[in-house]
C-alpha cells in the first residue's frame, strides 16, 4: 500500500481518467453516428457519466482522510472548512457571477435563459443546484450549469460528514460508512418500487451518499494495515463482477443515469467499480503503470478547473462547429467525431490552465495561514495531513 503521508500520484491519474470520461460524454453524444460500428463507439462515449461515481469515492476517500488525521486538532471545524473554501469558493463563486452577470451583459446567452438563470440564482449561490435539479429538471438549468449538481452533492456532504468523523471512532466509523452504503442502495430501491425512477434520484443526496460513504470507509480500512490486506485481496473480484454486471447493462442498453436499472443495480455496480479501481490504484503496481501516466495526472492535476469550465467550453465550439458540418472521411463520422472531442479537450485545458493560475492557485497559497496542527504543537511550520495534496486536486504545493 502507498504511504499515507505524501502525495499519492496515482490518484492524480484516477481522477484524470475520470475528467477524461465526462468530457468525452459531453463532447461526443451529441455528435453523429451511423452504422453499426459507429453506434458500438456512440455506446462507450455515452457511458461517459459515471466518470462522476469515480469522483464521488475518490472525494470520500480524500476528504474523509484528511479529517481522520486531522481529529484532536486545533480548530478542527475552522481549519477544515476554512481550506475547502479557499479550494472549492473562488472558482465556484467566479464561475456562478460569469454565468449570472457577465454572460448576459455581454449577450452570450439569450434574454430567456438569463432570465431563467437570473430567477433561480439562489439555488447557485447555495450549492443546491441538484436540490433545482430535482424540482424542474435539467430545463432549471440553462446555458449548461447543469453539471454543477454534483458540486452540490460535494458540498452538502461536507456540511455533514466532518462531525460524523469527529465524534466517531474509526473503527466505528467504518461501520457506519458501510452501513450508508447499503442502506442508500435500499431507500434508492424502495423509492424506485414505490414511485419508479426519477431524476431527484440521481442527482439528491440522500442517494447518492453510498459512493462518498463507500469512499470514506475505504479511508479508514486504508489506515489499519492488516484490514487493508483484506481490501487489496477482495479489489479484483470485485472489479472483474462489477465491470461485468456493468458490461451486460451497456450490451442491453440499460445503463444510464436515471432509469430502474440503474438506479437499483447500476449504481451499485459503479460503486464496487470506482472503490475497486480506487483500491487499486493504491495498491497494485502493474496498475500504477496506468494510473501514473503522465497525460492522466495532468489532467488529473487540474480537473477542476477542467470540470467547471468545460460544459460552457463545448458549448461555445459547437456554436463555431455545428456537429452536423463535421467532416465524414472515408465513409466514416469517427475521424470528424474525434477531431471535435480532441479540440473540446484541449480547449478545456487551455481554459483551466488559465483559471488555475488567475483564480485557483493565488487562493490556494492561502492555505498556509490555516494549518491542521495538534494541540501543544508549535504554529510553524505548517503540517501536511495524509493524502492534503491530493485533496488540493492540483499540482503540489508544500503548504
Amino acid at each position: 500500500m502507498h504511504r499515507l503521508d505524501r502525495h499519492i500520484a496515482s490518484l492524480d491519474g484516477v481522477r484524470g481518467a475520470a475528467i477524461l470520461a465526462v468530457i468525452v460524454y459531453h463532447a461526443g453524444r451529441g455528435l453523429t453516428y451511423t452504422g453499426s460500428h459507429e453506434q458500438i463507439v456512440q455506446q462507450l462515449v455515452g457511458i461517459g457519466w459515471i466518470g462522476v461515481d469515480l469522483f464521488f469515492v475518490l472525494s470520500g476517500f480524500l476528504i474523509t482522510g484528511i479529517l481522520l488525521d486531522s481529529k484532536g486538532s486545533e480548530r478542527y471545524f475552522r481549519t477544515f472548512y476554512g481550506r475547502r473554501a479557499l479550494r472549492i469558493f473562488p472558482l465556484y463563486f467566479v464561475f456562478v457571477a460569469a454565468i449570472l452577470w457577465v454572460a448576459p451583459l455581454l449577450r452570450l446567452i439569450g434574454p430567456e435563459d438569463a432570465e431563467r438563470l437570473h430567477a433561480s440564482q439562489p439555488w447557485y449561490w447555495t450549492y443546491t443546484v441538484n436540490a433545482l435539479v430535482a424540482r424542474g429538471g435539467w430545463a432549471m438549468t440553462p446555458w449548461h450549469t447543469g453539471h454543477l449538481w454534483s458540486l452540490s452533492v460535494e458540498e452538502q456532504f461536507y456540511l455533514l460528514w466532518p462531525a460524523i468523523v469527529l465524534v466517531t471512532a474509526r473503527r466505528t466509523l467504518i461501520k457506519v460508512s458501510f452501513g450508508i452504503v447499503v442502506g442508500v442502495a435500499l431507500l434508492r430501491a424502495i423509492v424506485v418500487a414505490a414511485a419508479g425512477p426519477s431524476l431527484g434520484i440521481y442527482v439528491l443526496l440522500p442517494t447518492r451518499m453510498d459512493e462518498l460513504a463507500l469512499g470514506a470507509a475505504l479511508a479508514g480500512l486504508a489506515r489499519e494495515p492488516q484490514a487493508w490486506r483484506a481490501v487489496s485481496r477482495l479489489t479484483a473480484p470485485a472489479a472483474v463482477l462489477s465491470a461485468g454486471v456493468l458490461l451486460v447493462m451497456i450490451r442491453l442498453q440499460l445503463l444510464m443515469p436515471t432509469n430502474g436499472p440503474s438506479e437499483v443495480v447500476g449504481y451499485v455496480a459503479l460503486a464496487c467499480l470506482s472503490g475497486a479501481l480506487l483500491a487499486g490504484a493504491l495498491n497494485a503496481r502493474k496498475a500504477l503503470i496506468v494510473w501514473e501516466n503522465p497525460a492522466l495526472r495532468f489532467l488529473g492535476r487540474y480537473s477542476y478547473g477542467m470540470y467547471m469550465w468545460h460544459q460552457l467550453t463545448i458549448a461555445e465550439l459547437q456554436r463555431l462547429v455545428a456537429p452536423g458540418r463535421l467532416p465524414v472521411i472515408g465513409g466514416s463520422h469517427l475521424p470528424g467525431n474525434a477531431l471535435f472531442v480532441l479540440v473540446a479537450l484541449v480547449t478545456t485545458i487551455v481554459v483551466a490552465l488559465l483559471s488555475w493560475n488567475m483564480i485557483e492557485y493565488p487562493f490556494l497559497k492561502l492555505k498556509a495561514l490555516l494549518p491542521y496542527r495538534k494541540r501543544g504543537e508549535d504554529a510553524a511550520p505548517a503540517r501536511v495531513l495524509p493524502a492534503e495534496v491530493n485533496d488540493s486536486s492540483q499540482r503540489p504545493i508544500s503548504i
